[in-house]
C-alpha cells in the first residue's frame, strides 16, 4: 500500500518528537508491506535513522539535522600532508604518504574519526591544534592505527593511537647503540641488540699512535703500532672494554690519558688481554693486565734458584746469566774446601767481564779476632787451613741501580776441628748491570776440592 503524509526533511530543519513519530506512525498504520527493523533515509546528506521494532521516540531535545558526515562508513584514502582535509564520505580513512602531518582540517566539533597510516611519517604535537598521547611527536608505521575527535574544525586530539607491533607510545621506541653507551636518554627503551653494544665482541682494531673503541665491550688490537692514547668512540665515564692484542707492541703510559699498571710502559705479546675502563673527558686507565704467560708485570719478589754445582775442582767457580732487574743474590756453600790457605772471595761481573779491583772489604773470625782486608773482592774466610770445610752463605744486595752499587754480607761456619763462625761485609760499584758472579781464592791458583755450591736470585 501507498505510505501517505510522507515529509522531507531538509537542511537545517528542526524534528520534534511529535513530528517523528508521526511519520512512523502513517508508515506502520498504512504499510502491510513494510518490513521491521525499519530504515529511513533524511535528505540533506549523511544521516540515517533506523527504528528497530518501534516507531516512538522519547520525548525531549529536538534533534537538529545538517548536512555533514556519513558516519560508519569507509572514506576514500587520504594523502599525507601538513594539514589533512578529512572527506565526508567516511569516518575511517587510509592515510598514505609519508609527509609530516601538523593538523587536521574537519567539518565540525564533536567528529569521531579513525584513521591508518599506510607508511612511516611524523605526527607533530601540538598541546591545542594536534593533541597526541605522551604531549610528543609520533613516528608512525604502516599498520599504525589512531581514533580523533574533533574538537573544533581545526583542533584535533588523539584519544587511542595503536601501533602494529604492539608496542607502547610512552617509552615505545627503541633506544640506538649511541643512547646505550651514552646512557643519558630516559624515554626510549632498550633492545637487546642495543644492550649488545655494551658486551659484544666489537670490530678488530687496527693499532695506532690513538686507537678507538666502538661499539662492543671486547676487541682484538691488530698490528705492532706504538699506542699512546686509547679512547672509546662514545666516551662515558665508567664504560669499560677488554682488548686483546695479536702481537707485540709497546703501550705508553701517561699519567692522565692512559693510565698503566706500575705507571711504567708495557710490551704486549700476542694473546696478552687488559680491561680499560674510561674516568670521562678521554681519559682511560688500564684496571687489569693478563699476560699469555701467567706471569705478572712486576716480577718483585719471585725468586729464581739456580743449578747445584760441584766444588770439587778448579781454582773458579762462575755463575753467568743473571737477568737484568736482579736486585739481590744468595750464594750458597755445603762443606766446600780447597787444597790450600789463600782465602775464598767473591767477585762481581757485568757483561765488560768480571771486575777485580775498587771493592771495600773485611771478613774476620770469631776465636782470635783474625781480619782480612780485600780490594780485590769480597772475602768471605779470613783465615783456612787446606782441606777445611764450610758451610754457610753470602747475601749480595743491590744498594743503588743509577751506579750500580752492590752490598755484601756472609756468614759461614767451619766444621773440621774446633768449629768457629766467619763473618764478612763489603761494598762495590759495578761499571754496569751485575750479570755474572765468580767464586775464587786470592792467590788465583789453590783449588776446590770438595763440596757443593749453588745460587738463587730474586728481582
Amino acid at each position: 500500500m501507498a505510505v501517505s503524509q510522507v515529509y522531507t526533511a531538509v537542511t537545517g530543519d528542526t524534528i520534534t518528537a511529535a513530528r517523528w513519530n508521526n511519520e512512523f506512525s502513517n508508515i506502520y498504520s498504512n504499510g502491510t508491506d513494510v518490513a521491521f527493523p525499519l530504515t529511513k533515509a533524511v535528505a540533506g546528506g549523511g544521516y540515517a535513522f533506523t527504528a528497530h521494532g518501534s516507531t516512538t521516540m522519547s520525548s525531549g531535545a529536538p534533534h537538529t539535522m545538517t548536512a555533514g558526515t556519513a558516519y560508519w562508513a569507509k572514506g576514500a584514502d587520504i594523502a599525507s600532508a601538513s594539514t589533512v582535509t578529512l572527506g565526508a564520505d567516511g569516518n575511517y580513512y587510509d592515510i598514505t604518504g609519508t609527509t609530516t602531518i601538523t593538523a587536521f582540517a574537519m567539518t565540525q566539533a564533536g567528529q569521531v574519526f579513525m584513521t591508518q597510516f599506510d607508511g612511516a611519517l611524523t605526527l607533530t604535537h601540538n598541546a591545542t591544534s594536534f593533541a597526541l598521547p605522551g604531549a610528543a611527536n609520533i613516528t608512525t608505521a604502516a599498520g599504525d592505527r589512531a581514533i580523533w575527535i574533533a574538537e573544533s574544525t581545526a583542533n584535533a586530539r588523539c584519544l587511542v593511537f595503536t601501533k602494529t607491533d604492539g608496542t607502547a607510545i610512552v617509552g615505545g621506541s627503541a633506544s640506538t647503540t649511541t643512547q646505550v653507551l651514552t646512557g643519558t636518554d630516559t624515554t626510549t627503551r632498550v633492545t637487546p641488540d642495543a644492550l649488545a653494544a655494551l658486551w659484544e665482541e666489537g670490530s678488530d682494531v687496527a693499532s695506532a699512535g690513538t686507537i678507538s673503541l666502538g661499539e662492543g665491550g671486547f676487541f682484538d688490537v691488530t698490528g705492532t703500532t706504538t699506542i699512546t692514547d686509547i679512547d672509546f668512540a662514545t666516551d662515558k665515564a665508567g664504560r669499560w672494554a677488554w682488548v686483546r692484542f695479536t702481537a707485540a707492541l709497546t703501550l705508553t703510559h701517561n699519567s692522565t690519558t692512559l693510565i698503566l699498571p706500575t705507571g711504567a710502559n708495557i710490551t704486549t705479546v700476542a694473546d696478552d688481554t687488559a680491561l680499560f675502563v674510561s674516568e670521562g673527558s678521554d681519559n682511560v686507565r688500564c684496571y687489569v693486565y693478563h699476560r699469555k704467560s701467567g706471569a705478572p708485570l712486576v716480577a718483585g719478589t719471585v725468586t729464581t734458584l739456580g743449578t747445584e754445582v760441584a766444588s770439587t775442582s778448579g781454582t773458579a767457580i762462575d755463575f753467568t746469566g743473571i737477568p737484568a732487574a736482579t736486585r739481590s743474590i744468595t750464594i750458597m756453600f755445603v762443606g766446600t774446601s780447597t787444597n790450600g790457605t789463600s782465602n775464598i772471595m767473591i767477585q762481581l761481573g757485568d757483561a765488560g767481564g768480571f771486575e777485580t779491583t775498587g771493592y771495600s772489604s773485611t771478613c774476620s773470625t770469631d776465636t782470635g779476632g783474625t781480619r782480612a782486608p780485600s780490594t780485590a773482592g769480597f772475602l768471605i774466610t779470613a783465615s783456612i787451613a787446606a782441606a777445611e770445610a764450610f758451610s754457610g752463605h753470602c747475601r749480595l744486595a743491590l744498594e743503588d741501580s743509577s751506579d750500580f752499587t752492590w752490598v755484601a754480607s756472609s756468614n759461614l761456619a767451619s766444621t773440621a776441628g774446633t768449629s768457629y763462625m766467619m763473618d764478612g761485609a763489603g761494598s762495590k760499584a759495578l761499571s754496569a748491570e751485575l750479570t755474572q758472579v765468580r767464586l775464587t781464592m786470592v792467590n788465583g791458583t789453590d783449588a776446590f776440592d770438595l763440596g757443593a755450591v749453588n745460587i738463587s736470585y730474586h728481582s
